[in-house]
């Protein structure tokens, strides 16, 4: 009956005010009330007894108000005084039920959406659209686009890909309630549960794998860096000598090809197919660099040059290196022949000593026709041939010694042949002496001889 008498009355004050401007209202037989324009017969207002919805534009509605229209369709609330104004989504069916406010402040551009406990009637504001485009989330005044803001909470921000197929996979960001400084960056999943990735403190700190920083940058598990083109070097830290230049002075990074780690005082890794050690810097400067894989261990070196960025540095030598696969060491040259290998004159303050430990030695014999075997050495003076092997930095100097190969025939334990191409062969200079010694003795034997011969003859 209320609903009736409602009807009605809504159907006297319509028909009051539309009459004059040829529009109409209708009870209808199916329990719906409308107002129409006379002219067209268009539904303007439409409210189903049924089931309490009131439809604009609609006969039709299905929800508690619908607003339909083929053209912009708006809803205006208009006050004339500089008073709060907005709406509210009020729940009844239950007493402790959230409800919801949209509204500007009074004396204010902006735009709120507040929650109110029907308890005790308080209104939190939950977000804030300012006039000049700032968002804010827990504050009513954001200084920036997007302003997020709470209390100690387990997340802040979270970017869900999937929440139905993955509900519990996402990314977030967080500020630890115990050190407001700080922030969290973390991922969640199903798998691995939820882990914090990077962390940010207030002294300008970076951490991952760790929540407490102790430098600029600390990294708790091991770091792969690389380029994915294959033909390429890779460049993975760079120390510039200024923070106004982009001069670069100290690299870290792997090779091409190889994989071996270069750290270098001006070069890098080469970037690209061709060459593999490349300028690091394009001003002047003397270069060197430490070259490391699993096989070798290699200085180098280039003197004052200019050269551009990424270009091959001219005159690069390798002073020092170190064959790990086959345990040899050469200096000046990359392919050492014996364990230690030096390609040029070497020199020191003491003499070289070698093992000679009776202890040390068995199956000991004496050396027999040391003299006859000096006398078949054949002494020369020579020169290098420096223009047909410049790798080995030969000298132009005259030197005197013996043919390895003469010398082998004869004494045959103080000669040795390379692993190299040439199977170069070498003299174990001072393992001669011995062989000296035995032809110096033999040769003493033999004056001492003569000598008591003509001793005896010059007595009779």
């Amino acid at each position: 009956m209320k609903k009736l008498l409602l009807t009605l009355t809504f159907a006297l004050i319509a028909t009051q005010l539309f009459a004059q401007n040829d529009i109409t209202n209708t009870l209808g037989a199916t329990g719906k009330f409308y107002i129409k324009s006379g002219s067209t017969e268009q539904n303007l207002v439409t409210v189903d007894e049924a089931t309490g919805n009131v439809g604009i534009g609609t006969a039709t509605p299905v929800n508690r108000f619908e607003v339909s229209g083929s053209t912009f369709n708006r809803i205006t609330a208009s006050v004339t005084a500089d008073v709060q104004s907005g709406f509210q989504i009020i729940r009844t069916a239950d007493a402790n039920d959230v409800n919801w406010e949209m509204y500007t402040p009074a004396g204010s551009t902006n735009l709120r959406i507040a929650k109110k406990l029907p308890a005790d009637g308080a209104s939190t504001d939950i977000l804030t659209f300012q006039d000049n485009g700032n968002v804010g989330i827990g504050t009513t005044s954001p200084n920036a686009k997007l302003d997020v803001r709470g209390g100690n909470v387990s997340t802040d921000f979270r970017i869900t890909r999937d929440p139905v197929a993955a509900p519990n996979t996402y990314t977030y960001i967080t500020a630890p309630g115990n050190d407001p400084g700080a922030a969290f960056i973390g991922v969640s999943d199903n798998t691995y549960g939820s882990t914090i990735v990077q962390t940010m403190t207030a002294q300008g700190r970076v951490g991952i794998g760790t929540t407490t920083p102790y430098s600029k940058l600390e990294v708790q598990d091991k770091i792969i860096a690389g380029d994915e083109t294959s033909t390429n070097g890779s460049t993975i830290i760079e120390g510039h000598y200024s923070q106004s230049s982009n001069d670069v002075v100290n690299t870290l990074g792997s090779m091409f090809g190889s994989g071996a780690w270069l750290m270098g005082y001006c070069m890098r890794p080469k970037s690209g197919s061709s060459g593999y050690i490349s300028s690091a810097d394009n001003a002047t400067f003397e270069r060197s660099g430490m070259e490391l894989s699993n096989r070798f261990f290699k200085l180098h070196y280039a003197p004052t040059q200019s050269t551009t960025v990424g270009n091959d540095i001219t005159g690069l030598t390798t002073p020092f290196y170190v064959d790990l696969e086959n345990a040899k060491v050469g200096i000046n040259t990359t392919s050492p022949s014996y364990r230690l290998y030096v390609n040029g004159t070497s020199g020191g303050t003491n003499a070289w000593t070698n093992d000679s430990d009776k202890r040390l030695k068995k199956d000991v014999n004496l050396i027999e026709n040391g003299l006859d075997k000096v006398m078949k050495l054949r002494p020369i003076t020579f020169y290098w041939k420096q223009s047909e092997f410049p790798k080995r930095n030969y000298d132009d100097r005259n030197h005197v010694g013996f043919i390895a190969q003469e010398v082998e025939v004869v004494v045959p334990q103080v000669v040795s042949t390379a692993d190299d191409e040439m199977k170069t062969k070498s003299i174990a200079y001072s393992d001669l002496v011995p062989v000296l010694t035995k032809a110096i003795q033999e040769q003493q034997k033999l004056i001492e001889e003569l000598r008591d011969r003509i001793s005896n003859l010059e007595n009779k």
